[in-house]
Parts: C-alpha cells; structure tokens; sequence
C-alpha cells in the first residue's frame, strides 16, 4: 500500500511507500526511486502550482514590445536556466535505458521549475558530424530520426508537464553539409509552428566563430527558416564571439540584423564580479542596437568538483557570496535584457540544480523588480555628468547605476569597482523611499535628501522605489 501525490496535469506523480521509499512517475513510468526515505510530515508535494512560485510561470507566448517583453498577463521580467546539455542527456538516457540519466533529467526540470525560472536554454545538436575531445564521444544529431522524435519530447515534457519556455540554439554547426543543415531547420520550424508558445527564443547558433560558421549571413539564412514560418517567436542569430566580445559594439552591430527585435550577447567574465557587473549596465548605456537584449550564457558559479564554467578570472567571487550573483542578474534584468543563471551544471547536468550557490536566490531577487521595469525610460550612472537627475551619488571607484522612470519611480545597483571596498558613504541627492535588499535581507526605509548613509556595499546593494 502506498500514498500517491499526483501534479494538477496527471503526468508527474509521487508514490510514498509503506517502507519510507519513495517512487517517481512521469506518464506511467518510473523515473527515479528512493529506498527507505526519511522524510518529516507532511510528505513533500509534486510540483507545486504557480503561486509558490517567486515568479508565475510564463502565460502564453513570451513577447516584446517597443519597450518591454510581456506575456499574456502583462509586462513582466523573465528569468531563464542555463541547461545546455540537458536535450542531450535526455536523448541519451531514452536510446541507452540509463535511468540516472532519466531521472537527472526530471530532477533537472522540476528544479529550475519550483525555483521560479520562466523556462531554460539547452543546445539541439552537439558534435553533429565530428566529435570533440570535450564531449568524450557524446552526440545529439538533428538529422537522426529517432533523435529529432526525442528532443521533439523532451521540449514537450519541458513545457507542457512542467510549464517551462525554451531558449534553444543549435550547438554545433561544423561541416553540416547545406541540404542536412535546411532540412534540420525546416523540421525545427515546424515544431515551432506547431506548438509557439513552448518557445521563447530560438537561437542561430551558439557562439558561432567557434562552432562552425562565421558568417552571420548564412546564419540569418537558417534562422529565417524558422522565423518566416513562426514570426511572433523570438529569434536570434549568434553570440558569435562568447563572453570574450560578443558584448563589443561592432559584433553587436554585425550579428543584429534588421529582422531581429533584440540584441544578444554572452556576457564578458573578465575580472572581477564588479567588472563583470558593470559590463551588464555597459551594454544598455552605450546604445545597443535595440533597446532590448537578451544575456544567454554569462558568468557563473562553479563549486566543489563542479568546475565548467570557463574563462573567469575570479570565479571564487560568485562561489563565495553567491548573493553577488543575483543582484548581478538582476542588474542585468533592469538593463534590459533577459538574465540567465549560469552554473556548471548547466555546461554538463552532474547533479542537482538546487545545489548550486544561489540558485534560489536570483529568481526572489528579481521577483522583486517592478514587472515594467524595462519600461523605465532613463539609463544612466551616478556621476558627476548625472548629476543633476541621480538619486545616490556614486562613491569613489564605486558605481551607482541607475534606471528611472519619468514619474520617478527607479531602481538603482550600487557596488564597488574593487574587490577590496565593503564599508562605504552613500550620499542621496533626492528624497527616496523605498525597499534596499542587500545580502542579509531588505529594509523598507525613506531617505532624505542630503543624507549620508554608511552601507557595506561588498555584495552590492538593490534599491527598488521611487524618487520624490
């Protein structure tokens, strides 16, 4: 005899045993299982509805504007996993009956989903022709039938039983001859046709100097595609360059082309977490080719053995005080661009999303920016050229960067351009109130102008509220 805990959809459900174990199910299947489980009353749920939730699932097709992205239930601030081998791992755990994998897979879903994430990124095809030393013989390829049947249901189980959007890009694009490279899109442009609102982005191809394809011209053609067949899904050609210079002006310019409603960018890692931070705001203030942007694979956390995120200087910076992390995606979100956790399971799925250093915490930071916030129609630092309209000053070698709207509502990230600064003076030039979360917590206060407040800025400061 047993208990059994079934999610509102019917396809995920939880079977307690008399012995303590537990027993999940995905569509009648046994999915992952554990023997004598010791759990406190009440037992766990399945996946637990919305509202418990930081942030609402994404309501029908994922959108933008002139000003912001919305979805169904209005203007809103997504934030998405970065899961780039998951679709693989699925096709592998269905071809080879590996049911750690499976599972992995489920567990993969079910965190990024109570977490609050709008949906997650994860490549469609990876050592298509040629293997690589990194993938130890691994491959997803678009053109094996019973690949593209598998990645068809590993969107769909994503989506439809867990109620998460999909950033998806092609993962490897070296010497696909032309007709295999068009008849993988033609058949991922009718899987976008068929079920859009499974979609948030659709992405050319992942950094594409190193991946197999230079030539943004013959990316746009894919991408095309798809777009002409779905054209109120998002798309994307390539961060070409990765984190070191997809963010330069000219890279922007050459990989946005007149038929794409966003910029993109896999942000710089370089330096410290500030520098990293800054080039966050950077990207918004120096003119990007569109007001909105898209941030899909930045710097991230790694720990203890989980160490595949590259190319950062000081990755003991997040690692450490990985509240630093969210207020990094968030300031990300309030310049504009979708913010994407990125952590080492999300280069190969090891192990558990929830584990990774702030994981929870990035989608409660960011259920606290205002939904409109893209909306805020100033940009601008806390120096002396800003003077005249900033809110805090910024200190020295710190920023203060601030985004407002024209009634004065505003949000505002102050942080240190050095690893060695903490304890710093706050001078306000206007009258605020408002809410300053930190990494202990928030407090809602109001602030006079002329005030001088001594903060810790070391892991940054959020203030969410209005000028007055």
């Amino acid at each position: 005899m047993s208990d059994r805990l079934v999610s509102p959809n019917g396809r995920v459900s939880v079977n307690l045993q008399d012995d303590g174990g537990m027993v999940l199910y995905h569509d009648g299947a046994p999915v992952w299982q554990a023997s004598e489980l010791r759990l406190p009353d009440p037992t766990p749920d399945p996946p637990p509805p919305s509202s418990q939730t930081p942030l609402p699932p994404i309501n029908g097709q994922l959108r933008c504007d002139a000003h912001s992205y919305l979805d169904d239930t209005g203007r809103r601030v997504p934030i998405f996993c970065h899961a780039g081998d998951l679709i693989l791992q699925f096709v592998e755990a269905r071809t080879q009956g590996d049911e750690e994998k499976n599972a992995r897979v489920h567990q993969a879903f079910l965190d990024i989903q109570r977490a609050g994430y709008s949906g997650l990124r994860s490549w469609w095809a990876i050592c298509w022709i040629h293997p690589h030393p990194f993938w130890e013989g691994r491959t997803l390829n678009p053109s094996n039938r019973e690949h593209r049947r598998l990645i068809r249901e590993c969107l769909r189980i994503g989506a439809e039983d867990y109620g998460l959007t999909w950033h998806i890009a092609l993962g490897d694009a070296l010497d696909v001859p032309r007709a295999e490279m068009d008849d993988a899109w033609i058949w991922l442009a009718g899987v976008v046709q068929e079920r859009p609102h499974w979609f948030a982005l659709v992405e050319g191809l992942n950094e594409a100097y190193g991946t197999g394809q230079s030539d943004p011209r013959e990316v746009e053609r894919w991408v095309n595609i798809s777009r002409e067949k779905n054209p109120e899904v998002l798309h994307v050609l390539s961060a070409a360059a990765g984190a070191n210079g997809s963010e330069n002006p000219d890279e922007l310019r050459l990989w946005t082309p007149e038929t794409q409603r966003i910029w993109y960018v896999h942000a710089n890692r370089a330096g410290h977490w500030g520098d990293q931070t800054r080039h966050a705001f950077g990207v918004a203030y120096h003119e990007a080719p569109r007001r909105l942007g898209w941030s899909g694979e930045p710097p991230g956390i790694n720990w203890g053995p989980y160490q595949f995120v590259s190319v950062m200087d000081h990755p003991e910076e997040w690692t450490d005080r990985p509240w630093r992390y969210a207020f990094y995606l968030a300031v990300t979100a309030m310049c504009r661009a979708v913010p994407t956790f990125m952590c080492s399971h999300g280069v190969i799925l090891a192990g558990r999303f929830r584990d990774a250093p702030g994981f929870g915490l990035a989608p409660r930071l960011i259920s606290d920016l205002p939904p409109d916030v893209m909306t805020y129609d100033d940009l601008f630092h806390g120096g002396e050229t800003h003077r005249s309209r900033r809110v805090v000053e910024a200190p020295p070698h710190c920023r203060a960067d601030h985004v407002m709207k024209g009634t004065g509502e505003c949000v505002i990230a102050i942080y240190p351009e050095r690893p060695d600064i903490s304890t710093t003076t706050l001078r306000f030039d206007q009258d605020w109130t408002g809410r300053i979360h930190d990494e202990y917590g928030y407090t809602d206060t109001a602030i006079s102008r002329g005030t001088q407040v001594s903060r810790d800025i070391s892991s940054g400061l959020l203030l969410v509220g209005r000028a007055r």
